[in-house]
């Protein structure tokens, strides 16, 4: 992973706060189409992790294809999308990017023993 992808951690985080404030207003229509574009996004790293392509016409069911994902992606994944209005689907996604980080950070370490080992 270049330096490029770890902004999108900074980006989520900067996006969470707000969705935060919107569920505790509870201006719950304001948070569907955040929550629908960080869903994406989140699909989009989780596939550039495992050197892939994503676009919104692929299933969902292809996560479970991916050699590095969150444990129950899928199905977590899933119930973020249906239902992005609700705060649990806020945290769940919120775990979800918790998880993708730790994920890209181990994989960027055993990238870098791989090469130092060479």
């Amino acid at each position: 992973m270049n330096q490029d992808n770890y902004n999108w951690l900074d980006d989520w985080k900067e996006q969470a706060k707000y969705l935060a404030e919107l569920y505790q207003a509870r201006r719950y229509q304001e948070t569907k189409a955040i929550m629908a574009e960080q869903s994406d996004l989140f699909l989009d790293r989780l596939f550039r992790l495992n050197d892939q392509e994503w676009s919104k016409d692929k299933s969902l069911e292809e996560i479970n294809l991916l050699t590095d994902k969150p444990i129950n992606c899928h199905e977590r994944l899933d119930y973020v999308k249906s239902n992005l209005e609700q705060y649990h689907a806020f945290i769940q996604l919120d775990a979800l990017y918790d998880e993708l980080a730790k994920l890209a950070a181990k994989l960027a370490i055993l990238k870098q023993r791989k090469k130092s080992a060479e």
